[in-house]
């Protein structure tokens, strides 16, 4: 009877496994195609959904209308964004326009510093009898596949830099006027959807809400320290590399590394090329070491923060991350934690105590 009821457990866990496993694979196919698809309506969503006890309290003490307020508050919270927004697609663009007017500067001290390796190896090899005639081709073969593979990486990102702009004047344009109809219809749309939706299902989702409301503060809040720590490491990196401005450049250094998909590896790694080429070893290695330290600290750290803030054990906040890094990319790395969380409280607060 013991063996029997083994079996059945190890059945029933089995399936649970299974159809948990199941949800989140289609979850993650889902957010995914919405991500990808839907992206503007998702905005707009949350937008609407930010704005509407702010247009509630202005409603009530303005008299006014509280769609109107809704609209108004949407509309701010747009033009902000899409005003730094633009401001950063100028800026990326200037240093790209300055990065390819430079380019032969930096090409050109590439293939000095290549032929000062050349001529260090002929010279060795002249010492000890060798022959130094296949060292020019294999150096002149080099040079110019790297220099071949840098024209098409600037081209490349040029163009889709410069194709990328119209979608992105449309998907803003689209996500400002999704985002004021849906604030504008907050109530109605929501009132609809708690119509379609079933009941007990209308519960499950109502105690998800509440769950990842109430972590995603603490969540922020662990990303926050962990961009803190980066601004200090970076200070103290850039005032000993005798970086000009080092508290200013690591401030939007930091910035840039709490953007999804964005890293510190996005400014340092290029940053640490071009100082490479300009033969300034000490800041070019220097930030190389630097950024090699910050991964590492980073790995160790993260973990840590973000599971003591949201009350996940640290090693399984790094499985998670690791998975979602896998799934999702750096986007997924960010949120698995936050994700394990609103599944490990919503299936702890269903057990007995």
């Amino acid at each position: 009877m013991g063996d029997i009821m083994t079996v059945d457990n190890r059945k029933k866990f089995l399936i649970n496994v299974l159809y948990v496993g199941s949800l989140l694979a289609i979850g993650v196919f889902a957010a995914r195609f919405m991500f990808a698809y839907l992206l503007p309506f998702i905005i707009g969503i949350g937008v609407a959904f930010c704005v509407q006890k702010p247009a509630a309290a202005i409603s009530g003490r303005f008299r006014l209308k509280k769609p109107v307020c809704a609209v108004i508050l949407t509309v701010l919270i747009c033009a902000a964004v899409l005003a730094l927004s633009v401001l950063a697609v100028l800026a990326a663009g200037n240093r790209l326009v300055t990065l390819i007017g430079r380019m032969p500067e930096y090409l050109s001290a590439f293939e000095n510093w290549l032929n000062g390796i050349k001529n260090l190896l002929s010279a060795n090899m002249r010492s000890e009898g060798g022959d130094t005639g296949y060292l020019d081709s294999v150096f002149s073969n080099a040079a110019s596949g790297f220099l071949m593979r840098v024209s098409d990486f600037v081209t490349n990102t040029a163009t889709a830099f410069i194709k990328g702009i119209p979608a992105f004047l449309i998907s803003s344009i689209v996500t400002v006027v999704a985002s004021c109809y849906i604030a504008k219809d907050f109530d109605r749309l929501k009132k609809f959807a708690g119509g379609i939706v079933p009941v007990k299902t209308a519960e499950k989702l109502s105690k998800v809400k509440k769950i990842l409301l109430s972590n995603t503060a603490k969540f922020m809040k662990g990303y926050g320290i962990i961009a803190l720590i980066t601004f200090i490491e970076l200070s103290a990196l850039f005032a000993i590399l005798g970086i000009n401005k080092p508290v200013f450049k690591a401030f939007i250094i930091s910035l840039v590394d709490v953007l999804p998909v964005l890293g510190v590896g996005t400014v340092m790694i290029p940053w640490a090329a071009i100082e490479l080429l300009k033969q300034n070893y000490y800041a070019g290695f220097g930030l190389l070491f630097g950024f090699t330290a910050y991964i590492i600290i980073r790995n160790f750290i993260e973990p840590k923060i973000i599971g003591g803030q949201i009350g996940i054990n640290p090693l399984f906040t790094l499985v998670s991350m690791f998975l979602g890094l896998k799934l999702a990319g750096i986007a997924g790395m960010i949120l698995s934690p936050l994700a394990l969380t609103v599944i490990v409280e919503y299936y702890r607060s269903d057990m007995p105590t």
